[in-house]
């Protein structure tokens, strides 16, 4: 911080006063060399390029001063626990129940074809410690928002909401990114197995079934569930905490 405000003092600020000085100069020359004549018009022309040039100068130094003091406060606020979780989870709950009616008899049929059971939470996070178990939440988090990237061209669901979806799920993994002690590397062997697994059969049933409106109804469905335990899985982070 003491850094910022040294610059904006040796830099900022001089500018002013050479542009100041400079301004000083140029007017007398026009003076010299057109004659007080010209004086009044001169004056008017000095002022109008005074107050152009200051605004383009001081702007951009400005903003070389502010921009790092902003950022500075958005990287302090860091981790700021399960808590911010639960209300993105509940919006995103409410948009994939808005984005169409429950799953219809005909795609019920096909989920049988997905060849995996619904992703179970809290067996993934049984015994583990609070930062393992958020970082279950940001694996699978991740996962879902590589799902709804793929082919969406066959789904009949309103597109804001679509957008919606995927805005919150990567508000999602922004937040649990400052939680998690290094977001690259993976869970224990054993979960991340189950987590990938999961997501690659999922991936696959939608590929086989090439995209189509009932695999996608599916994979809402699949959603809803996975996402309807997180308030559960982020009330025992917070008891441990």
């Amino acid at each position: 911080m003491e850094l910022m405000l040294t610059f904006c003092r040796g830099f900022v600020i001089p500018q002013f006063e050479c542009s100041m000085q400079f301004l000083g100069s140029q007017h007398k020359k026009d003076m010299n060399a057109h004659g007080g004549g010209v004086e009044e018009i001169n004056q008017d022309a000095a002022r109008i390029h005074l107050f152009s040039w200051l605004n383009m100068s001081l702007a951009n130094a400005w903003r070389l001063c502010v921009l790092p003091v902003l950022l500075a406060g958005v990287l302090a606020q860091g981790c700021r626990g399960p808590h911010e979780q639960e209300d993105i989870n509940q919006q995103a709950q409410i948009v994939l129940k808005e984005m169409g009616a429950p799953l219809t008899r005909r795609c019920a049929a096909e989920k049988t074809s997905l060849e995996v059971r619904t992703l179970n939470l809290s067996k993934l996070m049984e015994r583990g410690r609070a930062p393992d178990t958020l970082r279950v939440v940001y694996q699978v988090l991740r996962q879902f928002s590589k799902i709804y990237s793929m082919n969406l061209a066959s789904v009949t669901w309103p597109r804001d909401k679509v957008e919606s979806l995927r805005l919150l799920l990567d508000g999602q993994i922004r937040e649990l990114e400052k939680c998690v002690s290094n977001p690259g590397s993976e869970t224990r062997p054993q979960r991340s197995a189950a987590i990938h697994y999961y997501f690659r059969k999922l991936g696959k049933f939608l590929k086989r079934k090439r995209f189509s409106a009932c695999a996608w109804e599916v994979t809402r469905a699949e959603t809803r569930a996975c996402f309807q335990q997180l308030p559960h899985v982020m009330a025992r982070i917070n008891a441990a905490n």
